[in-house]
């Protein structure tokens, strides 16, 4: 036990004994909130803006001053010192000193600001304040933080869309929008929005729709004006009720873009005309190799060197299907089901215009689906050693089979 306690209280004791005259160790960053009347999710946000901090400080274990992995470095500082390649430093078993940089503060409250900028705090200001204990040679940085009030969504818009049928889909599904009236802007909220838009139209055979097709403007406007319900397409009753509460916060407007590619091949919507599928597959020659093996299934063609698995089984697991729209929620399935089947290496899918099939009102594209073929039995054996400060030193052997 005395043993213990010792090892507890050393690495507090020697942490900046390496220090020079007027240097200090970074001992910790606060986060300090000067207004938390509008502040949501508190927890998530402090938490986002330590990570904006350009310097952190030593990491420490169980409790504040137990700097057991700079410790360890002081233990041997000359030799880490000359050879800061060692493995136990690149492996961050030990840590080097933080010592105190006031020049990299003013980068983190560019950070921290423009991270709040995004949650939609738009005029949050960040400001620092330095503690030095003289006699601990320590200095801890407290970041002061006046977030503002957060921006509320009022009302979404869209943007004239040029092809009426891709407008016609938006529209349809614009019941399950992120976007809600009233609730708190953050970038994050307008990302999945804009996944999520995406994702429709990628399901409804647009190949080449991605999300920077899609685009945002925000217009900030009046709180006196902030409720005018009848103008919102996206409010419902509880929608109404939130906006009422919170009349007084400022708001803004979304206007969505949606724009075509410069190529225009963003509004071309595709079908699927061929799928071919190489279990054992080696190289591109594969697809114009007479000696391969041949089955088929419908339209979907298999093509072996080695008839090893049936492809029954596989065609089973795969989800793309010629004659419809190209989905990239079946695509994902069947990439995700053909790994879980656990008879290939490598899974993967390519998708190829087909130009050997025209009109019908729609492009079409045939998929490839590669798959490298796995060893049937596998033997692995692994070897660890634990270099940890919290548990026993030690080492040992890990062996696996796979049939």
């Amino acid at each position: 036990m005395i043993v213990s306690m010792a090892a507890l209280v050393l690495p507090s004791c020697n942490s900046t004994r390496h220090l020079k005259e007027g240097e200090y160790l970074l001992k910790e960053n606060e986060i300090n909130f000067t207004d938390t009347k509008y502040l949501e999710n508190k927890g998530i946000l402090t938490d986002n803006l330590d990570n904006a901090i350009t310097q952190q400080p030593n990491s420490s274990f169980l409790f504040d001053g137990l700097n057991t992995k700079l410790f360890l470095y002081n233990l041997r500082y000359e030799k880490y010192q000359r050879d800061n390649t060692n493995y136990q430093v690149e492996s961050k078993s030990v840590e080097a000193p933080v010592i105190y940089d006031s020049s990299t503060i003013p980068q983190s409250i560019q950070y921290m600001e423009a991270y709040l900028f995004h949650q939609g705090y738009f005029y949050a200001k960040v400001s620092d304040t330095t503690i030095f204990n003289e006699k601990r040679k320590k200095a801890t940085v407290r970041y002061n933080i006046d977030p503002g009030i957060n921006y509320l969504i009022r009302r979404v818009y869209f943007k004239d869309i040029a092809d009426p049928e891709i407008n016609r889909i938006i529209q349809e599904d614009f019941y399950a929008t992120f976007l809600r009236a009233g609730k708190a802007y953050s970038a994050s909220l307008v990302e999945q929005e804009r996944v999520r838009l995406t994702n429709i139209l990628r399901d409804r055979g647009y190949y080449y729709f991605a999300n920077s097709n899609i685009s945002f403007q925000l217009d900030t406007v009046n709180a006196k004006d902030f409720m005018k319900p009848d103008e919102s397409i996206i409010s419902d009753a509880a929608d109404l009720v939130t906006l009422k509460k919170e009349a007084p916060r400022p708001t803004l407007d979304i206007y969505i873009n949606v724009d075509n590619s410069e190529d225009g091949k963003a509004f071309k919507r595709y079908g699927i005309h061929r799928i071919l599928v190489f279990p054992d597959y080696i190289d591109r020659s594969d697809a114009r190799d007479s000696t391969m093996i041949v089955k088929k299934i419908d339209n979907t063609t298999f093509r072996y060197h080695d008839y090893y698995v049936r492809e029954k089984v596989v065609n089973n697991h795969i989800f793309v299907r010629s004659n419809g729209y190209y989905v990239q929620s079946d695509y994902d399935k069947t990439i995700t089901e053909l790994n879980q089947l656990g008879v290939f290496e490598t899974v993967r899918g390519v998708y190829f215009e087909d130009t050997s099939r025209t009109g019908e009102g729609i492009d079409w594209l045939s998929c490839a689906i590669i798959l490298g073929r796995a060893r049937k039995y596998d033997f692995n054996l692994s070897w660890e050693g634990s270099t940890g400060t919290t548990y026993t030193l030690g080492s040992g052997a890990t062996a696996s089979f796979s049939n």
